[in-house]
């Protein structure tokens, strides 16, 4: 039987010991995660399963190994000490902690997948992919700690609304097109400028100033971006209702000068779901997770007989058919105008529709909230940094500090959940990191609450 390369061995240990653990190298369990951070700058390959560098390499190589069985019989062989000794940046064992933990590593860092002699190497590279592409957009939503929507629901909540429950069901009588920014909207838009006075129509986003810009009044917009780039809407100055969840760009409502209909939230923040329900705010419809599910689901609310979508050529049939079935909608049935450009039969059905007259909604407003939310915010900024420096701080009172810490109302709906978000990014978790942690988050949410004031 061959004998173990001991420098391989070490190097295991120092990289990953819970793995070197489970082989039974290590003498006792230490850290759950490997603690190295990858360097930036050097040539990185991410091998799944074991291998070894070709001559001449000299970047770093980090390993995700699925078989325990395999990594011990590779560190039997001669070629795993040049590999751990001169390229070895990471190990990691293919199971859901460690696959998270590299995808928050990874997902802004330039590196090549390589296989290491697996057959199922195409379903991970897959699977990888998108973990990497899905840890990108979480970064992305909470790169601020969710402020940006935080500081678009302080200041919606300022401002008077309408009900949306005077919409509810208005429209029976009536077919919907759903309308996004798509390519297949281009090819298709003379149509709907011929049939826009005998459907609703619904703009979802961008394509609010794609209508406009061709004559097409939609009879609704949708918006839930919270930071859009300016060019998408800087040029709408528009009566048209506007339909929003609490995060969306403050800058963006102010080019709407019609009803305004707060919805709810899209739930991705906790602490806004907490500020709207303490103002007796009903969270009317999900939104879905873009513009084009949020018309349809709109178009729903609204009571439409059948739903058409044009310009929404990201999302699948399928999936727009789903969030109708999955929510006993069956009534509503939602047709795609030009699935992947191709049929646009869809369309030309809308021309053949019957012209059935819209309403006109005198609508009710609701006046702004009365509370100072930012002053309460505030209060309570103060009472959770009183708590964590009396935990840094130390001595009898400690107990007690972390006790009012747990009970401060930002606790769960911002620090906490804001903690499991990013803890994943860091490389060490101890009780001094999540407190510093919380500092940092509280401080973005007084300097946020102070550009609000």
């Amino acid at each position: 039987m061959k004998s173990y390369s001991q420098k391989s061995i070490d190097v295991l240990e120092s990289l990953a010991p819970s793995i070197s653990t489970k082989m039974g190298f290590a003498l006792e369990e230490r850290c759950s995660f490997a603690e190295y951070v990858f360097p930036k700058e050097s040539e990185l390959v991410v091998c799944f399963g074991c291998g070894f560098p070709p001559p001449g390499f000299t970047g770093k190589i980090t390993l995700i190994e699925p078989s325990l069985g395999r990594l011990k019989a590779f560190l039997q062989e001669e070629e795993s000490e040049r590999l751990f000794s001169e390229c070895l940046d990471g190990v990691y064992l293919e199971d859901e902690p460690s696959l998270r933990l590299i995808a928050w590593r990874l997902f802004d860092a330039s590196f090549t997948l390589v296989d290491g002699g697996y057959s199922d190497f195409p379903a991970f590279a897959t699977d990888f992919f998108n973990r990497l592409q899905g840890t990108a957009h979480l970064f992305q939503e909470y790169s601020d700690f969710g402020m940006h929507s935080i500081r678009n629901t302080l200041s919606c909540l300022q401002e008077k609304r309408v009900d949306p429950m005077q919409y509810k069901g208005i429209y029976k009588n009536m077919d919907a097109l759903v309308v996004g920014a798509g390519p297949s909207y281009d090819l298709q838009k003379k149509a709907v400028q011929k049939a826009q006075d005998k459907i609703l129509i619904i703009a979802c986003g961008s394509a609010v100033q794609l209508l406009l810009e061709d004559g097409i009044i939609p009879d609704f917009a949708v918006y839930l971006d919270p930071n859009p780039p300016k060019e998408r809407y800087q040029m709408i100055e528009t009566d048209v209702p506007l339909i929003f969840l609490s995060r969306l760009s403050a800058d963006v409502r102010n080019h709407f000068h019609g009803p305004k209909v707060l919805v709810g939230s899209n739930g991705c923040h906790p602490l806004e779901d907490m500020l709207l329900e303490e103002e007796g705010i009903e969270q009317v419809i999900q939104g879905g997770w873009n513009a084009g599910t949020f018309g349809i689901e709109w178009a729903y609310f609204l009571g439409v007989k059948k739903v058409f979508s044009l310009g929404i050529d990201g999302t699948e049939t399928g999936y727009s058919e789903n969030i109708v079935n999955t929510t006993s909608r069956s009534a509503v049935e939602v047709l795609h105008a030009a699935e992947y450009m191709h049929d646009v039969q869809a369309v030309r059905n809308i021309c053949e529709i019957k012209e059935c007259p819209k309403k006109n909604i005198n609508v009710q407003y609701i006046p702004p909230s009365k509370s100072d939310v930012h002053e309460a915010l505030m209060e309570d900024v103060k009472e959770a940094e009183k708590a964590i420096f009396g935990i840094l701080e130390g001595g009898v009172s400690v107990p007690l500090y972390r006790f009012e810490l747990e009970q401060s109302r930002l606790y769960a709906p911002l620090l906490m959940f804001q903690w499991e978000m990013w803890k994943w990014r860091g490389d060490v978790r101890t009780d001094t990191m999540q407190l510093t942690f919380f500092l940092k988050v509280l401080d973005a949410l007084k300097q946020t609450l102070q550009e609000c004031v």
